[in-house]
């Protein structure tokens, strides 16, 4: 009786097994009839197949998005937005009705007369963009995932890019340290309560102290926290509040103090069946009303660094350099916020200007021990090179840190070069003083009444496209935006720094 043939044994043909196939032409007629193979498309050109290159590729309809999402983007859509007529936005403020004056008479007298109290303030329209390309042919061939056109799905990304970009800058934006740049949230606010833009020692501690800033000093949000801020609004500031603003780690943190608060009755009669567990926060009640939650992904957004990173633009400058005393222990500094903050650390140091950051550069392989009482000075040099510098971030380990080799670096204070050439935070000129004001892998939420009142953003020219010559077969074009974030006043914010994922004991 001869043996079957089939895709496992078909090799043992040529040998004469089974009669009547004995070309090795009849062999691979055999095997391409038994077998579609795994192999498609541009790979199979050129070869002999068993009946793969005649498969059609099977593409997913949808453009699978693997970035983030319009859904995503918070801060920007909720900003309440005015229509700017000029590179230079003027606004008005009444500061006070009056002085202090008395207002009891006796009968007959005419009472004493003050004067109302204004000041006009003025912000400079920055201008944003990114630009993009796409070839002539690539407009022609046919695309799949959902993609039709392929001109308007590359504008589409880099609208979504240019309003990400301009999303995480809105809090964290200073044009003290990278000109370019307008003034976001948490720089006006700093100059709105200490009336001064330069962080000296007095300023930075005038604004720690104020009662529009809460300082959580590591500690996950609370509702203690809440009702404080919207104290220092309502009651100091003569403020509204009706929306918390932070990123969602924050709330994520703050609901789950709540998970085992709960009594849950089960297996009884009248008891629960079918629960959705968890817990979700969607308003937090004060004695001044009701705080709505709002939570975006890029609000006062930090990236960590390892101790080797690499620049992040080829037009970003070049990396500071160590310097003769690279971290010191300050001790008896009575200023000091490592109060509750003592361990070992290690430091790092970037330097920065509009197009990106430079490598990290690692100040010291030992770890510096910081005792309570104690402040750390830093110290680095810098040389310029194609691209100059424009400020300097410096980088911090958690306390909790084993190896540098393996730790996670976090931005913790950003100075200019002229702050670091005459000393910061009461330092000695040339170098850094960390008294632990901002405590790594910490992130800050805003309390306010979300009004044009209190802020706005300015738009000379909202989102919109430009095209650009043609001088090759390609389409070039730009997404712009010339714009400015205000704080019309400032101190009717406030904002909850430092806060954690510590439990409080």
């Amino acid at each position: 009786m001869n043996p079957t043939a089939d895709l496992y044994n078909y090799a043992g043909l040529e040998s004469g097994v089974f009669p009547g196939l004995d070309s090795p032409d009849k062999i691979y007629e055999l095997a391409k009839a038994m077998s579609a193979g795994e192999s498609t498309g541009q790979g199979l050109i050129g070869q002999l197949t068993s009946g793969a290159a005649l498969k059609t590729e099977s593409l997913d309809p949808m453009l699978k998005i693997l970035t983030s999402q319009d859904k995503h983007i918070v801060l920007h859509k909720i900003l309440p937005k005015q229509p700017a007529y000029n590179t230079v936005e003027e606004f008005n403020q009444l500061v006070d009705y009056g002085l202090n004056i008395g207002i009891f008479n006796k009968e007959g007298e005419t009472p004493q007369f003050t004067d109302s109290i204004y000041r006009r303030e003025s912000v400079l329209i920055k201008y944003t963009g990114v630009s993009g390309e796409v070839t002539h042919p690539f407009t022609l061939v046919r695309l799949g995932s959902g993609v039709g056109d392929a001109l308007a799905q590359e504008v589409k990304n880099k609208t979504q890019f240019l309003i990400r970009a301009l999303n995480k800058a809105y809090p964290v934006s200073d044009s003290r340290l990278v000109e370019d740049e307008f003034d976001g949230i948490l720089k006006q606010h700093y100059v709105g309560v200490t009336g001064a833009a330069l962080p000296s020692v007095t300023n930075l501690n005038k604004y720690f102290a104020d009662s529009s800033v809460i300082d959580a000093r590591g500690y996950i949000l609370n509702d203690k926290m809440v009702e404080d801020s919207a104290h220092g609004v309502v009651n100091d500031n003569f403020g509204m509040v009706s929306n918390i603003i932070g990123p969602p780690i924050v709330f994520s943190n703050y609901v789950a103090q709540f998970h085992e608060s709960k009594r849950i009755i089960v297996g009884q009669a009248g008891g629960v069946e079918g629960a959705t567990m968890g817990q979700s926060v969607n308003d937090i009640m004060t004695q001044f009303g009701k705080i709505g939650v709002i939570s975006d992904i890029f609000f006062d957004y930090k990236t960590s660094k390892v101790y080797n990173e690499a620049a992040t633009s080829a037009k970003a400058p070049t990396a500071p350099s160590v310097g003769v005393d690279p971290t010191a222990a300050v001790g008896a500094d009575t200023q000091t916020r490592f109060t509750d903050g003592a361990g070992s650390y290690w430091y790092g140091v970037t330097a920065k200007n509009r197009y990106g950051e430079s490598a990290l550069t690692l100040l010291d392989t030992a770890v510096q021990v910081v005792a309570t009482t104690e402040s750390v000075d830093l110290q680095f040099t810098h040389v310029d090179g194609a691209y100059a510098a424009e400020c300097f971030v410096i980088y911090r380990t958690q306390g909790s840190a084993v190896a540098y080799t393996s730790a996670k670096f976090y931005p913790i204070i950003t100075v200019t070069a002229a702050e670091l050439a005459a000393g910061y935070d009461g330092a000695a000129a040339t170098k850094i003083r960390d008294r632990n004001r901002i405590i790594p892998n910490t992130h800050s939420a805003i309390v306010l009444d979300n009004s044009l009142d209190v802020w706005g953003l300015k738009q000379l020219a909202p989102i919109m496209r430009m095209d650009l010559a043609r001088t090759s077969p390609s389409f070039r074009f730009m997404i712009l935006a010339y714009l400015t974030l205000v704080l019309f006043a400032p101190k009717k914010i406030g904002r909850i720094v430092n806060i954690g994922a510590t439990v409080p004991s």
